[in-house]
Formats: C-alpha cells, sequence, structure tokens
C-alpha cells in the first residue's frame, strides 16, 4: 500500500494530507512490518522518498517505534539538509497532553528518548541529537515558565479550591 501512496504523493503532493491521514487510519501502529516498508524507501535514499517517509511519520506523533525510522533518515541526511527540521517536528510530537504540565512532561519523555542518540557512533546522528536535546531543553523551560505562570494566575483568580481561601467554596 505504502508504493501506491508513494505514487500519489509523487504525481500530486497536494493530496499528501489526506494520504498521511489514510496511512495513519489504515496502519495506526508501527508495526515491523511497516518499518520494513519504510526502510525500503530509506535504503533507496532518494530525497523524495526520505520527504515521503517524513510526511507518514507526522501522522504517528512521535510514537516511540518511529524513533529508529527518524534515526536511519538523519543518517542518510547532510547535517544541514531542511528536512531535518520536518523529523525534529516528528520526533517531538506529542499527541494529547493532560495537566498543567503535560506538554513540558511530554517534552521531557522526548528529550529523555533521543539523548542515547548522543552516543551513537555516527557524528550527523550525535550532532543532530545534541541540537535536538538543546531545543527540547529550551521547549521544556519555556513551557515549564508557561505553565507555571497560568498555575499562579488560575490561583489568584479562583484561589486554590480551600475552603479557607475565601474563594471557590462560598456560594
Amino acid at each position: 500500500m505504502l508504493k501506491e501512496m508513494r505514487r500519489w504523493y509523487e504525481e500530486d503532493d497536494s493530496l499528501w494530507l489526506r494520504g498521511g491521514r489514510l496511512a495513519y487510519s489504515v496502519y495506526q501502529k508501527i508495526t515491523p512490518e511497516l518499518v520494513a516498508s519504510f526502510q525500503r524507501f530509506i535504503d533507496a535514499g532518494n530525497v523524495d522518498d526520505l520527504a515521503f517517509v517524513v510526511e507518514v511519520l507526522e501522522r504517528f506523533e512521535g510514537a516511540e517505534e518511529a524513533q529508529p525510522i527518524y534515526k536511519s533518515i538523519v543518517a542518510k541526511l547532510p547535517i544541514d539538509d531542511p528536512l531535518l527540521k520536518a523529523v525534529s517536528v516528528g520526533l517531538n510530537g506529542t499527541g494529547v497532553v493532560t495537566g498543567e504540565f503535560g506538554m513540558a512532561d511530554a517534552l521531557k519523555a522526548r528529550r529523555a528518548a533521543i539523548a542515547p542518540w548522543r552516543e551513537d557512533p555516527d557524528e550527523k546522528i550525535r550532532r543532530f541529537a545534541d541540537m535536538q536535546v538543546k531545543q527540547l531543553e529550551r521547549m521544556i523551560a519555556a513551557e515549564h515558565k508557561r505553565a507555571q505562570e497560568d498555575l499562579e494566575r488560575r490561583k489568584r483568580e479562583w484561589g486554590t479550591g480551600n475552603a479557607d481561601d475565601g474563594a471557590g467554596g462560598a456560594a
């Protein structure tokens, strides 16, 4: 099926938004068979094939099973290739998060998942991982600050929810 989708992508990439959703609807999880199909595109080394794989993977919102596929893509590309930005976006995908610090926690999990790449024998992968970890650290700090400010604002406006603070419990 991916071969046919790749053909559609090549013919008219404006249709791809629906194609990416179709792939996710059909597969929903990254299986070993799907990984093998992606790997065939990656091994070909064609930039358009790599872009196709990145587009499909983005719908999986940073699934752990996608990481080795992304790593293979990073290994194929020059360190300054613009497609690496899309790889970064895909790796950082979180899906739905909950709680004041849900996004910060999700980003911390992404940082922990990419950190081992810093020890990879391939210098390109190590450099990409270093940049990715630094970016995630900035995102975590910003998200933590935003969540803390939101929490403090809500406490000022609505109280803590305790009956003795004069807010929230009196009718």
